[in-house]
C-alpha cells in the first residue's frame, strides 16, 4: 500500500538491522565475499541487462518497421521467452552442480551473438529471421 508519498513501502534505517538479521534470508548476503560468486552474479546482470534491454527495440521494430501489430509482435517474441525458460529448466536438471563460471560464459556468448545479428537487420528483414528463418 503506497504511503503518503506514494512510494510504496521503502524500508527505514531501522528496518534495514532487521533485513540483514532474517534467520534464513532469500539470498544469503554473505556470498558476495566471495570473488568468484560476485563476478558471476555480475555477468549474469550484465548479460540479463543486454538480452532484455533489446525488447524494447525489437518491439519497437516489429511494430513500425514490420507493420505487425502489438499482439502480432508479442507472438513473434513468444519463442525467445519459451527457449530461455526451457533452456533454464533443462539446464538445471542436467547439470547437478552447475559451474558459475562455464555458465555465464556460455550464456554471455549466446547472448552475444544473438544482440550482434540483430544489428544486422534491416527494413527489408522480415520478422521471421527473430525466429530462425534466415532469407
Amino acid at each position: 500500500m503506497p504511503d503518503q508519498h506514494g512510494l510504496g513501502h521503502v524500508p527505514r534505517v531501522e528496518q534495514l538491522g532487521e533485513i540483514v538479521d532474517i534467520r534464513h534470508p532469500l539470498l544469503d548476503l554473505s556470498l558476495f565475499r566471495r570473488p568468484a560468486f560476485t563476478a558471476a552474479m555480475l555477468t549474469i546482470a550484465v548479460g540479463e541487462g543486454t538480452v532484455y534491454g533489446i525488447m524494447p527495440y525489437t518491439s519497437l521494430w516489429l511494430q513500425s518497421v514490420q507493420h505487425l501489430s502489438p499482439l502480432a509482435a508479442g507472438l513473434v517474441v513468444l519463442p525467445h521467452a519459451a527457449a530461455a525458460a526451457s533452456v533454464a529448466v533443462l539446464g538445471g536438471i542436467r547439470r547437478r552442480k552447475p559451474s558459475p563460471r562455464s555458465g555465464a560464459a556460455l550464456g554471455l556468448a549466446l547472448a552475444g551473438l544473438g544482440v550482434g545479428a540483430q544489428g544486422f537487420l534491416g527494413p527489408g528483414s522480415g520478422w521471421p529471421v527473430l525466429v530462425g528463418a534466415w532469407p
